[in-house]
Formats: structure tokens, C-alpha cells, sequence
């Protein structure tokens, strides 16, 4: 797909030449040859997008608003990386009206991350699942600059899912029905994703970093740095609470944090952690209508 929405399928006709055939049993030379390709192709301003999966992509884009109303459901260029992030990591794609809100808070994510492109630091994400947000930041920043291979950027996580939710979190209806109203919205463990299977799906940037263990008492073990991005996308309050204490100081001026729940009525705690959090350090916060809110170092 050229960066102005012309598609390109990936180079079928080597394929049928038998060009390419004899590394078919060859899983990691086969991978290097489709990488090698798409290089090249971003090197003249294409983004090389898998037929099944652009489909896929246009499938979904057509259910989730059959009149689309907004740039970010015709952007060429973010639907496809969406759709190969989707792909890549396993992520399962959401029902049609919360599909067009999960786009939506990726679209602002990616507008924030070039927007804090020029200011010095470390990116990081806390909290990445099966890392699908970690792949669409990397390869916009590949898409930027064709040799980032993942470097300047970590990601902090337990794997292990949600640490155990606190009276903070209690909502009224919780998206698990067998939790009765009152309790929480989702049990510890939630969200548990291995970190080889992260690194695998991320394997296109093999410099990224890695911290495992639980947020925030892992956060006093990282190397002291600055940063000039940081996602955070951890669901409770005391996580959140506590990656916004440890990162905002260590933001370099312009860097931004990115709450990702701050306004979901799913996950209270990240309201009253990311409020608690701008109170204490005497911030302005600013929320969104995607639900996600920003806190800027000035």
C-alpha cells in the first residue's frame, strides 16, 4: 500500500517464479526476505499489507460504521498497521461499536507519539498485553526512520495480567458477569500475556527493553533515565498511581504521559489515580473524549 492508499500485495509473482520457494521450509530466511522487501518498499513510500489482511481490515472498518464519518476510519496507512498489528500479535479484534473506540484511542495514541517525536528520552510502555500498542508505536517509528529497530524504547509489565484490584477499583457492573456489581471489573490475572510471546510478536525490534515484575515496585529497579514518552495502559489505581509518580519527574520538557483508562466507567481507579496523581504533583490533566487523558511536562 503506497503511503497515499494505492495497495501493493505482497510479491505473489515470486512466489509462483520459484524465486522464493526454496526457502519455504525456512521459517527465519523466509521472514528475512518478506522484512528485506518491506524495507525496500518503505525506502520509496509504500507500506506492504498482506491481502487476507487488509481485507480483514476492510471487513471490520465496514461493520464498525458502515458511513464512516471520521479520518481516522479512511487513514490508509493507519488501518493497514492496525490490521497487521492485529494479525501479528493475536489481539482479537472487539465488537463493532467498541472497535471504532479502540481505533479511535490508537489513532490519538500514534497522533501524541509523533507530536513528542522531537523531544529527547526513552519511550515506555506500562502495560502492553499482547503488544499491540508497542507494535504500532515501533513501526510508526520505523515508518519515520526505516533503521529503528526497537531501540530508545522499553516496556514495563508484569506479564503476569492485573495485579489485585483495591476498594479504589469497586464499580457498579463489572464486564465480568459472574462478578456480582460492587466487586471489580475484572479478577488478578487478567490480561496475562508471557513475555516470549511479547518478544516474539515484537521481534521486528529486537532492541526494545524489557522489565518484568509487578508496577509500581518494579519501576524502583529500572536504570535512571529521562523520558520524553510514556503510555500508560494498567486499568487500577494503585498501578497507575504509581507509574504517574515514578515517570512525570523524569520527563524531559515537552514529554508527554498518555493515560489510556483515565475515562473508562469501567475502570474507576484510573480516574481517581490519574487525578491523585496530577494533584500531587500540582498538574493540569487533560482528558479526551476517546477516554484516554495527558499529562504534559512544561
Amino acid at each position: 500500500m503506497r503511503l497515499d492508499g494505492a495497495i501493493l500485495p505482497w510479491p505473489d509473482v515470486l512466489w509462483r517464479a520459484g524465486l522464493l520457494n526454496r526457502v519455504h521450509e525456512y521459517a527465519p530466511v523466509k521472514i528475512a526476505v518478506k522484512r528485506l522487501v518491506q524495507r525496500a518498499a518503505r525506502c520509496f513510500g509504500y507500506q506492504l499489507v498482506p491481502v487476507g489482511v487488509w481485507a480483514k481490515a476492510s471487513r471490520a472498518l465496514a461493520l464498525a460504521d458502515a458511513a464512516p464519518s471520521l479520518l481516522f476510519q479512511v487513514d490508509p496507512v493507519f488501518q493497514s498497521s492496525y490490521a497487521m498489528g492485529l494479525a501479528i500479535t493475536g489481539t482479537p479484534e472487539s465488537g463493532q461499536v467498541v472497535c471504532s473506540k479502540r481505533q479511535s484511542r490508537f489513532y490519538n495514541l500514534l497522533s501524541i507519539h509523533r507530536w513528542a517525536g522531537g523531544v529527547p528520552g526513552w519511550q515506555v510502555e506500562c502495560g502492553c498485553w499482547k503488544g499491540l500498542s508497542s507494535y504500532l508505536l515501533n513501526e510508526q517509528a520505523k515508518r519515520l526512520k526505516p533503521s529503528h529497530d526497537g531501540a530508545g524504547f522499553m516496556i514495563v509489565d508484569s506479564f503476569e495480567g492485573l495485579s489485585q484490584p483495591t476498594g479504589e477499583d469497586r464499580v457498579q457492573r463489572g464486564s465480568d458477569p459472574a462478578l456480582p456489581g460492587g466487586e471489580y471489573a475484572a479478577r488478578a490475572g487478567t490480561f496475562s500475556c508471557p513475555q516470549d510471546a511479547v518478544r516474539k510478536a515484537l521481534s521486528e525490534f529486537p532492541a526494545i527493553e524489557y522489565h518484568q515484575g509487578w508496577i509500581p515496585e518494579v519501576l524502583s529497579s529500572l536504570p535512571e533515565r529521562t523520558y520524553s514518552f510514556v503510555h500508560i495502559d494498567l486499568d487500577l489505581h494503585d498501578p497507575i498511581r504509581g507509574a504517574v509518580d515514578y515517570f512525570f519527574p523524569r520527563l524531559e520538557k515537552g514529554g508527554v504521559i498518555v493515560l489510556d483508562d483515565y475515562g473508562s466507567l469501567t475502570w474507576p481507579g484510573a480516574l481517581k489515580g490519574g487525578d491523585d496523581a496530577a494533584a500531587a504533583l500540582g498538574q493540569p490533566l487533560t482528558p479526551l473524549s476517546t477516554g484516554q487523558a495527558l499529562l504534559v511536562r512544561r
